[in-house]
């Protein structure tokens, strides 16, 4: 079996470099190279079955969240390659699964592309957390990457291309959309939505009255019209039974 490799670079020597290293590798086809990413992003979305894909940040024509929703689900593995060391945790924006610092030794390269493409293929593991913890850049602090565990969120709110997560000690705004934040949570038995706008930590609710949940932190949210059947069920499942008040 042979692996389809792509590589996007406005560097030409750059371009070349990646093709030699490739043809020491006997389980590669020939190089697919582009130097201009509009066009190289309009012809992978016609491509199948793309193994591996190098692309410079500096490349990036397109937001970080439209590249990983475009690109992810077709190719196996992403490298994102830069010249500029800070670039590092970007990559991690666009859920690539390795970092090049160009410029780059061949046996560097050859660790990399060998450790890639002998695991298996990506699978729901990067959409989900599992994990009691997961890290995510904070708008408020600089973009530094903030540990975040499940267990502390209180309540999430979607900031159109942001969310604000609260949790017990901090509030953390990251550039994510409500939807993503859901599904990498979604194994999180104890989140649920109840607003177009808002995630809440069921744990963390301490009163509701009529459509207004009380959180803790005093946080109050009003339950969203097509949320109220699914909150129902919950505190039905969840109430104790009394006998009538005394009259």
């Amino acid at each position: 079996m042979k692996f389809n490799c792509v590589a996007v670079d406005s560097d030409k020597h750059s371009l070349d470099a990646v093709a030699n290293y490739l043809a020491t590798l006997p389980h590669f086809n020939p190089l697919i190279m582009f130097t201009d990413s509009i066009v190289a992003l309009k012809s992978l979305m016609e491509m199948d079955n793309i193994d591996l894909l190098l692309m410079d940040i500096d490349m990036l024509a397109i937001t970080e969240k439209e590249l990983t929703a475009l690109l992810r689900t077709k190719i196996r593995r992403i490298i994102i390659t830069s010249t500029n060391q800070n670039h590092a945790f970007q990559a991690f924006e666009v859920d690539a699964d390795a970092f090049l610092l160009k410029p780059y030794a061949i046996s560097k390269f050859v660790n990399t592309i060998n450790k890639l493409v002998s695991k298996k293929p990506v699978t729901e593991k990067r959409e989900m957390v599992q994990n009691d913890f997961f890290f995510i850049k904070n708008k408020n602090e600089k973009f530094n990457m903030i540990k975040i565990k499940p267990e502390e969120i209180i309540a999430i709110e979607s900031l159109q291309n942001y969310i604000s997560i609260q949790t017990l000690n901090k509030k953390v705004v990251a550039h994510l959309t409500l939807t993503k934040i859901k599904e990498i949570l979604k194994e999180q038995e104890h989140i649920m939505q109840v607003h177009r706008s808002f995630l809440i930590s069921k744990r963390y609710i301490e009163e509701i009255e009529s459509n207004t949940i009380k959180m803790f932190g005093n946080i109050n949210i009003t339950v969203g019209e097509n949320y109220k059947n699914d909150l129902l069920s919950y505190i039905k499942e969840n109430t104790i039974q009394t006998g009538r008040n005394a009259s």
